[in-house]
């Protein structure tokens, strides 16, 4: 890992099985964490391999959109912008929509389609793997 991060963004999976494994009578607010943390990590993953390849992503708001078209610059599978697409919707929904009710499944679904991302993108591109 050598594009200045001082750590691996996949160790938010660890604290997302944390989460999943907390056992509380209203645990809503774990999965929206959940949902939180695994969008992160598949954009950040991302980012890794697209950084890896000498392009620049820019720290402004135009990040989030921006890695996803550079993803199809470098060749990355097109399913992997839309599973970022439904992970970004997801995020939204529940860090900023309160009134709606996000259960297990949600969090369990973005969990699967972040470890699909992560799979697709290391297998694809194997050398430069965080």
């Amino acid at each position: 890992m050598n594009i200045g991060w001082r750590f691996n963004p996949k160790k938010f999976l660890q604290v997302c099985s944390i989460l999943m494994a907390v056992d509380d009578d209203d645990p809503e607010f774990l999965y929206r964490s959940v949902i939180n943390r695994s969008y992160l990590v598949s954009l950040q993953v991302a980012a890794y391999h697209i950084k890896s390849r000498g392009m620049n992503l820019p720290d402004t708001s135009e990040y989030y959109k921006l890695v996803r078209e550079k993803l199809l610059e470098i060749g990355a599978d097109e399913n992997i912008k839309d599973d970022l697409d439904d992970l970004q919707d997801m995020r939204v929904k529940s860090d900023y929509r309160y009134m709606s009710t996000i259960c297990e499944g949600d969090a369990t679904h973005c969990l699967t389609t972040t470890d699909r991302i992560i799979h697709s993108l290391d297998s694809q591109f194997p050398n430069s793997c965080l």
